[in-house]
């Protein structure tokens, strides 16, 4: 696939097949609260489309932990040392 044209064409297939895919954001590298994240936050809860955001976790900070639905279970470790403990991550209920 090349393009957008090439997606909707596969989306059609998939419609005309009876078959629906499962699609959900991705947020490569996470490691801070930024205004892309909350706007990526803010359309998650929006449209409902699932998302994962793939936390460094030696570089992630405390404001991502406040902020972010990692805390709840809605992150996954991603880059060096991903079996290093996660403080920042890790919340009181």
């Amino acid at each position: 696939m090349t393009g957008w044209a090439d997606i909707e064409q596969e989306l059609v297939r998939w419609r005309d097949a009876g078959r629906e895919p499962a699609l959900w954001w991705r947020d490569d590298d996470v490691v801070d609260a930024t205004p892309a994240l909350d706007r990526l936050l803010a359309l998650h809860e929006a449209q409902r489309i699932p998302l994962a955001l793939a936390v460094v976790p030696a570089r992630a900070t405390p404001a991502l932990a406040k902020n972010s639905p990692a805390r709840e279970g809605g992150g996954s470790l991603h880059g060096p040392r991903t079996g290093a403990p996660l403080p920042a991550l890790r919340l009181p209920p």
